[in-house]
This record gives structure tokens, sequence and C-alpha cells, in this order.
């Protein structure tokens, strides 16, 4: 008789052979999540239709707040997905695509079907369901074929980045929060038409530096516009700006020394628990920051600036 639980231990041994391992700052989570954002979407997704969701595996990098793989397992191979993909009770990859549906609401996820007794004759089928879009597709390697393995971290992000539907859902998402973002500054932030764009540009400066992303959501008020300005002149101070450029930098540094002393942006808002300053910059952190992490979505934060830009009324 066929045991599924063989199947799981050779998904195991793929994810360890692939660097998937919690030594390697992954989190590998069987059946629940400590992640209560993750519980919450899963509430309802019981295979049956009624209940919690409980995916064989939950997958997701330490630091990386985008993504997360699901993997859920059939030990015989003819049920390892149905013709409709519409039975997630019975078949691997229907039940993958259905946790993956749910999930989608807040995260990037690569839904993954495993089915099988032995690593040789194993079959892997995966999707990607982008955050917010309405339904999940085949995610494809290098050579526009279909993965049918288990991959390291890196390259599934490299093929779910360059998938198309993905990106049109975070351009979606990317201009929709441009809106909010000038709707936000105008209502609450205080700060010149001329000072917007310099706000959002100096904060994405910011956001460059390393240990002001990693220290910043300690801190509010007064101390978090310091740093943040100190941060943006420690971008400055490591730019090449061509002949002349001390002044350069003197003169780009001075255009930002607004924010360290915006009486408006550092007020605590105590309804809202936060200062306008550290709500742009939080929201920039998770809205924008990740396209500056991958140098072919440079584009995509130019039609967000050029949005923003568009909302205020130009310069």
């Amino acid at each position: 008789m066929k045991n599924e639980r063989i199947t799981e231990s050779i998904v195991r041994k793929l994810l360890e052979r692939a660097g998937i391992t919690p030594e390697n700052n992954f989190s590998l989570e069987e059946q629940k999540s400590a992640n209560p954002r993750i519980e919450k979407l899963l509430k309802s997704a019981s295979k049956s239709g009624d209940g919690v969701g409980k995916p064989e595996f939950i997958i997701a990098k330490k630091g990386d707040a985008d993504f997360l793989v699901i993997i859920e397992c059939k030990a015989d191979p003819k049920y390892h997905a149905s013709a409709g993909l519409d039975q997630p009770k019975d078949y691997a990859l229907d039940g993958a695509l259905l946790y993956a549906s749910h999930l989608a609401r807040e995260y990037d996820v690569i839904a993954i079907g495993v089915s099988g007794q032995s690593e040789k004759n194993l079959l892997i089928s995966t999707y990607l369901h982008p955050k917010g879009a309405s339904s999940a597709s085949v995610l494809s390697d290098e050579n526009a074929a279909p993965i049918a393995s288990i991959l390291s971290w890196d390259r599934y992000m490299a093929r779910a980045t360059f998938d198309p539907a993905r990106a049109a859902a975070r351009h979606s998402d990317l201009m929709r929060f441009s809106r909010e973002l000038h709707n936000y500054m105008r209502d609450y932030a205080k700060v010149t038409e001329a000072q917007k764009p310099l706000l959002v540009s100096g904060i994405l400066v910011a956001l460059m530096d390393k240990g002001f992303e990693k220290s910043y959501p300690a801190y509010e008020g007064a101390d978090l516009a310091r740093d943040t300005f100190q941060a943006i002149r420690n971008g400055i101070a490591k730019a090449q700006l061509g002949d002349n450029q001390e002044a350069k930098k003197r003169a780009v540094t001075n255009a930002f020394s607004f924010i360290e002393h915006h009486p408006e942006l550092s007020k605590f808002d105590a309804k809202r628990s936060e200062s306008p300053l550290g709500r742009i910059v939080r929201d920039l952190h998770a809205q924008v920051r990740p396209f500056m992490k991958d140098h072919f979505d440079f584009d995509v934060i130019g039609s967000f600036y050029a949005e923003f830009i568009r909302y205020r009324g130009g310069w």
C-alpha cells in the first residue's frame, strides 16, 4: 500500500539538497504556521470546504515578506492532478493551488504538487499565484519548460520575478500605492509640493543603507527623522557625481535636510500609533524597496515615481 509519509520524506530530502533548510535561514512548517498572517489566510482554506487549511509544507525565507512556497503530496501518482485542477481533497496539485488561492491575498505563492513513492518516479508540478491575482499559472524554467523538480530558492525567485502575470500584478499594486501615498502625504505629512518627491526619493536612498533598513522600525519621532537623514547623507557620500562632486553632494544633501527638522513629519499620532514619517518609511519599505533588490525592476520604480509626480501636478 502506498504511503504518503514516504512522499513527504522524499520532499524533505529534495528541499535539503536544494539548500532550503533552517540552517540556511528558511522556515519549513508542516500542517500549520507560527505566522499569524498565514494562519489567518488559511482559516477557511480546508480541502473539504469547511475549516482550516493544512498544507503539507509551508516554506518561507526569513527576511523575505513577499514569497511563500506551498507543497502538497500524494502517494499515488494517479492522484497528482485532476483534469480541471478543481478537486483539492483528492489531488496533490489541486490542493496546493487551493491553499495558494487563499494565501495569494497577501503573498506571491509558488504552489507545488508532488506525487510518487520514489525519487526516480516522482511527479512534480509547479505553479505561481501572484499576490492579488485571480488565478495561478504554470511556472516555467529558463527554457520555457514547466518546472518539474525542486529548485533552489534563488531559482524559484528568479523565475517568479520574470513571470508576466506577477509583473502585471505588482505593477498594478505599485500604481495604486503611488496614489494612496500621495493622498496620505497631502492629508497628514504637511509637506510642500516641492518636498513630496524629495521625501520619497530620500527615503528610498535611506532604505538602501542596510543598517537603516534593519534598525528603522525601532525608532519614531525625532530619532527616526535624524536616522533617516543620516542614512541619506551616507548614500550621497558614496555616490560618484563627476566634476565638482563635493559641492554637488553638499547641494543634494541640503535639499533633503528638511526631513530631519520638519515638525509635522515627526509628530506622533497617538490614534494611529505612528508619525507620518514612520508610516511613509514603512510603506515605501514594504511596497517599493523589493523592486530595488531586483535590478530588472527599475523600470517599474520609474513608473511608480512618474505616477506619483503626476498626482502632485508635476514639479
